[in-house]
């Protein structure tokens, strides 16, 4: 399956193509977000105030082409800041089944990474704080891949960071 965010063009000239995937519970906000091209993918959790103004700033940052998320974040201040965007990004609305919970998602991390000792210093780091919305934002965007059938290109060669939004 290719899609805007995973589609790698054979041109010399790089543009990012970032793709985000959002769990969100209150004011608390999970996101994963990933460029397929670089193998960079960030992941993190933040508490945002009512006018989301971190997650507008992260969306003005990396300019996403692709944004994944459960049913019930559909028509919500969420999508509706992506759809304001100058570039509108493809929305991937993910079904209950791909959308992993704490425990599933790390289940399919030892599949691809091995124990969590042998983790990426992010991911572990997520994981051992129980950041839920992280890891399952996370298990969304591994879910994704899975889908898109890079999965096995994508996870284990990638370059991990935790991302924290500058404060305000």
């Amino acid at each position: 399956m290719v899609t805007r965010g995973t589609f790698k063009s054979k041109e010399q000239t790089y543009e990012p193509k970032f793709v985000i995937s959002i769990k969100k519970f209150g004011n608390e906000i999970g996101v994963t977000f990933f460029d397929v091209t670089t193998l960079e993918i960030r992941v993190g959790q933040f508490n945002d105030d009512e006018s989301l103004s971190l997650l507008r700033t992260l969306a003005s940052q990396i300019r996403p082409v692709e944004v994944i998320h459960e049913k019930e974040l559909s028509n919500t201040d969420v999508t509706k800041l992506f759809k304001n965007s100058p570039m509108v990004p493809t929305f991937n609305i993910l079904p209950p089944k791909n959308c992993w919970s704490f425990i599933k998602t790390c289940t399919n991390l030892e599949k691809h990474l091995g124990s969590p000792e042998s983790w990426p210093a992010p991911l572990k780091e997520i994981k051992d704080q129980e950041k839920d919305l992280a890891v399952q934002s996370f298990g969304m965007a591994m879910a994704f891949l899975e889908e898109a059938l890079i999965d096995e290109q994508t996870i284990k060669p990638a370059h991990y960071e935790l991302y924290e939004p500058e404060s305000k």
